[in-house]
């Protein structure tokens, strides 16, 4: 069985309830992989055009005129039209093929791409609870989309035909609750479970240990991938948008923005007139201490969080040898040894607990 542990948030951080909206940047930047394929034939793109090939395809989230394209990056200058080549088509469809859904997420580039080989697994868990510290994003999804969220369960109970679909809560959100189980007659195949707020419940192998299902057995779903599946499925649309958190202390009240994919972090910066001065920007996880420049950092599909801190003039101290990171580390990983660092899975865990505030984990210098 794996550890989990009920996270302290202790950092005098609290939200706003309304979702800000920041869907008109006047340019987006996307940064290009090493091994893709441009696809663009003119500087003129629409909203949906392919930009590129990688591991899937790539749309332009906006529709504008290309001013930068060279070997790592292309921008797109915002002609705030919002055109789209073809007009779009909501789908009343409600039953595909397994090769069919795999075709439609290839094709508007379903960025979770490591799941297309997944699709026929019988037992199917999306996971909805939200376990990373000051992180709500997910909660917002979840109380502003549950028709397109439901929907696109029907979908892929009718679609997969799988075993199971267990949709899993947070326990003790009651608005949550209430709201999809006032739905449950017209979903009667779902199965709702119910958990603590548990670091690191969204870790696929871990949510199917507390389900006692084996992780090869899963088709394991976020709620964000969820809401790109109706968008791709039930609209025929590349996700072009997405909510993330903005969090600080330093900021009188912390919120969900909705804001462009290619959106740059400095535009964002800017009009909420976020602090910078003597501040640490992180991403994602604020357990990993991931620092990021805050003047190149653009959002893009895997950007959840953005956490802004005061920078820390205190060191951190020498290695104790008391044990503590390789005794919480939920994948029996010792973050001090080197060779076994390959395995890990960057949860931050053993830096969180770390009596000396080492920065461990797979990536950060443990010396």
């Amino acid at each position: 069985m794996y550890k989990t542990f009920q996270i302290k948030e202790s950092l005098p951080i609290s939200f706003q309830n309304e979702v800000e909206e920041y869907l008109t940047p006047e340019v987006v930047t996307i940064k290009l992989p090493p091994n893709h394929e441009s696809l663009t034939k003119n500087n003129i793109v629409y909203k949906d055009t392919i930009l590129f090939l990688s591991n899937y395809n790539y749309y332009s989230p906006i529709s504008g005129k290309i001013i930068v394209n060279n070997s790592h990056e292309l921008q797109i200058s915002n002609d705030f039209m919002e055109n789209y080549y073809q007009p779009q088509n909501s789908s009343r469809q409600k039953k595909y093929s397994i090769e069919e859904i795999r075709e439609l997420l290839i094709k508007y580039g379903f960025s979770n791409f490591q799941i297309l080989d997944q699709l026929n697994r019988k037992k199917i868990i999306i996971n909805g609870i939200n376990c990373r510290p000051y992180q709500i994003n997910q909660q917002k999804y979840l109380l502003n989309y549950s028709t397109q969220i439901l929907e696109t369960c029907d979908i892929l109970y009718e679609s997969l035909n799988p075993q199971q679909l267990i949709f899993a809560l947070s326990s003790k959100n009651t608005s949550i609750i209430e709201l999809y189980n006032n739905n449950i007659g017209n979903y009667p195949y779902i199965e709702y479970r119910y958990f603590n707020d548990e670091y690191p419940l969204c870790y696929p192998e871990i949510i199917a240990s507390k389900l006692t299902i084996s992780p090869e057995e899963i088709l394991y779903l976020t709620i964000e991938d969820v809401i790109e599946m109706y968008q791709i499925i039930k609209r025929k649309r590349p996700l072009s948008e997405k909510y993330i958190t903005i969090a600080s202390p330093e900021i009188d009240k912390s919120f969900v923005l909705n804001v462009k994919i290619g959106t740059s972090l400095k535009d964002i910066i800017v009009k909420y007139q976020l602090p910078t001065t003597n501040m640490l920007y992180l991403e994602n996880n604020i357990l990993n201490n991931d620092v990021i420049n805050p003047q190149e950092y653009i959002i893009d599909h895997t950007t959840q969080a953005i956490y802004i801190l005061k920078e820390n003039i205190e060191k951190p101290g020498r290695c104790i040898g008391c044990g503590k990171c390789n005794e919480v580390c939920p994948f029996d990983i010792n973050p001090l040894d080197k060779a076994e660092l390959v395995n890990c899975r960057r949860c931050g865990l053993c830096r969180y607990f770390c009596p000396q505030r080492l920065d461990l984990g797979r990536s950060k210098d443990n010396a």
